[in-house]
């Protein structure tokens, strides 16, 4: 039945945590799906098994499910690919945030300012 999942050991069926409606154990990390009665829970995280009310900065909603922002992105607005924050972890630690995409370098005709951002020069400056 729904809002259970069979054990193993005795073959008896135990309930799911309350915000899943499909599991596969009683965790609240274990949802295969939400609740859709309660609709302030029912956001399905699949990477992480969970149902929230939303989702975190790294993933955007899609339907009724958080989908993580483009890999180059920490943080995204609107779109997967429409970065508000680079991921500077690991092999991406030189990222530069322009125009929400996540770059190498700053490009001709911007600078770097704090917070690894490159913004467009005045259009008096030369460079």
């Amino acid at each position: 039945p729904i809002r259970t999942y069979p054990d193993p050991g005795d073959k008896k069926c135990l309930p799911c945590h309350g915000t899943c409606e499909t599991c596969s154990g009683s965790d609240e990390d274990h949802c295969e799906t939400c609740d859709a009665f309660n609709p302030s829970l029912n956001i399905f995280d699949p990477e992480e098994h969970t149902c929230s009310d939303g989702c975190p900065p790294t993933k955007l909603l899609t339907g009724t499910q958080c989908t993580r922002c483009n890999s180059n992105c920490l943080e995204c607005s609107g779109s997967l690919t429409n970065c508000t924050a680079c991921d500077w972890t690991s092999v991406w630690d030189h990222l530069l945030l322009f125009n929400g995409t996540c770059v190498d370098e700053c490009p001709t005709d911007t600078f770097l300012k704090p917070g690894r951002l490159c913004e467009n020069c005045d259009s008096s400056c030369l460079t």
